[in-house]
């Protein structure tokens, strides 16, 4: 609002002028609170680092803006000096900012609690659970915290950032509870089965928050878990599959290939376990296939 004020020259009006004058105040009260970035009780400060970084962005804005005139005021020799600023701090605001935004899910979602959990699960168990594993309450919890900070930061929090985070944030976490099940070792006939009923639980329980009906990145888990149907007995149909979904790193990958097969009993991934020549060279296949592998969070903007 302060920027449409600025370029319209409306901020220069009695009425309006006042009104600006206030919102700054506002502004830089918060500005000059304390607060403690290292406390859940501040949920880590994010809402102020969010407004820190795009007030940031909105000076580099209006900086870019009156380049032309300053390089024109500029006596000539300092002229190097100026494109220097530019260069080095006011064109990196973008980046910074980038940065930022892919670090705050580290912040507003903890995932070592929850891939611990989904190390606690019984992956080989011979029946189906009733009920949906510890780690989705656990998953649900969490998120459900982090929707009522963003509640507290509904005064200040500018609202077009708050889908943002969301988003990021469910990134975070699927791409997190991949991680924990890539981990797992011992998976029996039903793992797929419990998997996939953990993840239907999940999205219904998170599609009742507004805004998020389909559940963003959810596919990104459910591929994940499709792979362990694959046909244990067909390397060939694992190796394709592993060619064709280059969005899992390669460590989730590998963990996902040796857990099939970890439990595939008398297929023929199972009987590679005793072929030396014949694992060393589907694991290095494999190895080949995703050593340029990156997960959708590093291309996330």
């Amino acid at each position: 609002r302060l920027e449409e004020k600025f370029a319209s020259g409306g901020a220069g009006a009695s009425g309006e002028g006042s009104a600006a004058s206030e919102e700054r105040g506002a502004i830089l009260s918060l500005a000059n609170c304390q607060v403690d970035l290292l406390s859940a009780a501040s949920f880590y400060g994010v809402g102020e680092r969010c407004v820190a970084v795009e007030s940031l962005s909105f000076l580099a804005h209006v900086v870019r803006a009156i380049r032309p005139s300053l390089v024109a005021l500029a006596p000539p020799k300092t002229r190097p000096e100026i494109e220097f600023f530019y260069a080095q701090t006011v064109d990196v605001v973008p980046l910074l900012r980038e940065a930022m935004y892919r670090r705050f899910p580290l912040v507003t979602l903890s995932l070592p609690p929850i891939i611990a959990a989904i190390q606690l699960v019984k992956w080989d168990a011979k029946e189906l659970a009733l009920r949906q594993s510890a780690y989705v309450d656990q998953a649900m919890a969490r998120f459900a915290e982090f929707e009522a900070a963003l509640d507290q930061m509904e005064s200040f929090l500018p609202p077009q950032l708050r889908p943002l985070l969301v988003r990021a944030t469910l990134l975070h976490l699927f791409e997190g509870i991949v991680e924990g099940l890539s981990r797992v070792r011992r998976v029996g006939p039903n793992a797929p089965l419990i998997m996939s009923n953990d993840l239907q639980t999940l999205k219904e329980q998170l599609e009742k928050y507004p805004g998020l009906k389909p559940l963003p990145f959810a596919p990104h888990l459910d591929k994940f878990i499709k792979a362990y149907f694959l046909p244990a007995g067909s390397p060939d149909v694992v190796l394709e599959w592993v060619r064709q979904h280059p969005d899992y790193t390669p460590t989730q990958v590998m963990g996902l290939v040796t857990a099939l097969m970890e439990g595939s009993k008398s297929t023929s991934l199972y009987l590679l376990k005793g072929n030396s020549s014949a694992t060393k060279e589907l694991l290095l296949q494999v190895r080949e296939a995703v050593q340029h592998n990156e997960p959708p969070s590093t291309r996330l903007s």
